[in-house]
């Protein structure tokens, strides 16, 4: 019998709890999120026009660091219970213990920021499980070498296992800033407060160029190990490499939108992980791609926000974004994307209706 999950996610807009059609097919719970969807496809209310102002469309970009009560949340779980001065993190070779850190050890070491961003792999436009913050940590392997725990020869890949029962594995690797993947990173503040309990309350792990699920909350332990190894997600058919794809998101306005005839500013994120997103384009009513404009641009592990002059027209029109890499990567144009469970690789659409 298959767990009964706890997948919701907290979007960056609004903070509206979601269920999306990828976590309504995997999970139990979801069953109370059917009543808005049927056969696979979101059922959209009417359009309503009462009570219009002058714009249904806010003008104001999304901002550049996510807050942490509007940060997306995606787990198998409520925050296990973890007291801060009993906690410990094990450190493995191959089922042989090396170390055990307790808190006040992993709070001595000289910590330092790092902006990133956390896209969900079942995120997408109904969906939005993306945001962006300033974690405070360390990469992993300034973390060992403190520590003196070794990094053997021979193992494959690193296990993890947190206090939620929650376990996943990446290459050994990604210990290493190599090509797309990493450094690893554990962190153990956001936005400059201690980790809220829904984000890892003492500490979690950061895996640049890989979705969520390869970025475990609440760990207590490590084990470097010599097989391959799949967790949680990957034994359901999650993707286990769980690269990011290039995604073009629309956050303002929302899927669907009533709006009054004329210009408006719409807005949105582009993210590919490691490659960064270099340029955004929008079109209307699947015509010419126009180029946005970017207004946050740091580099690589970290979205763009865009803006976008848009003529609201009378009765309804679609509205696509796409991503652009430094490599040359683009957003699919299927709006849908193709990845499933491998990820949103699309550019996503929505419908806004000027009245």
């Amino acid at each position: 019998m298959k767990p009964l999950l706890r997948l919701t996610t907290i979007t960056p807009r609004t903070g509206e709890t979601v269920m999306s059609r990828r976590n309504v097919l995997l999970s139990a719970a979801a069953v109370t999120a059917a009543a808005c969807v049927k056969d696979g496809k979101d059922t959209a209310q009417p359009f309503d026009t009462a009570g219009l102002a002058d714009t249904g469309i806010d003008p104001t970009p999304p901002g550049a660091i996510t807050a942490n009560d509007s940060f997306y949340v995606t787990s198998i779980s409520s925050p296990p219970t973890m007291d801060a001065e009993s906690w410990t993190f094990t450190f493995m070779d191959r089922g042989a213990v090396t170390l055990v850190m307790s808190r006040a050890a992993l709070l001595s070491l000289e910590a330092r920021d790092k902006e990133h961003t956390l896209m969900c792999i079942g995120g997408g436009p109904r969906n939005l499980a993306i945001g962006n913050a300033v974690w405070t940590g360390l990469p992993l392997t300034e973390i060992l070498t403190a520590l003196n725990v070794p990094i053997p020869d021979g193992v494959v890949e690193i296990k993890f296992v947190g206090a939620d029962g929650y376990s996943t594995s990446v290459p050994i690797s990604d210990l290493y800033d190599e090509g797309l993947h990493g450094p690893l990173w554990l962190v153990w503040k956001m936005n400059g407060e201690d980790l809220p309990p829904e984000h890892g309350t003492i500490c979690r792990f950061l895996t640049p160029g890989r979705y969520g699920q390869k970025n475990p909350k609440w760990p207590i332990s490590m084990e470097f190990i010599d097989t391959p190894y799949l967790g949680f997600w990957e034994s359901y058919g999650w993707s286990d490499d769980a690269s990011y794809y290039p995604t073009g998101l629309l956050l303002n306005p929302s899927i669907y939108t009533t709006a009054a005839v004329g210009p408006a500013t719409i807005s949105g994120v582009g993210f590919a992980g490691k490659d960064p997103v270099v340029a955004v384009n929008v079109r209307v009513d699947s015509g010419e791609w126009q180029p946005a404009t970017i207004t946050y641009s740091p580099g690589a592990d970290i979205w763009v926000v865009w803006t976008f002059h848009y003529d609201v027209l009378e009765g309804e029109h679609t509205v696509q974004v796409q991503s652009v890499t430094a490599s040359g990567a683009v957003s699919n144009d299927n709006p849908d994307g193709t990845g499933v469970q491998d990820g949103y690789d699309g550019s996503m659409e929505i419908t806004i209706k000027g009245v």
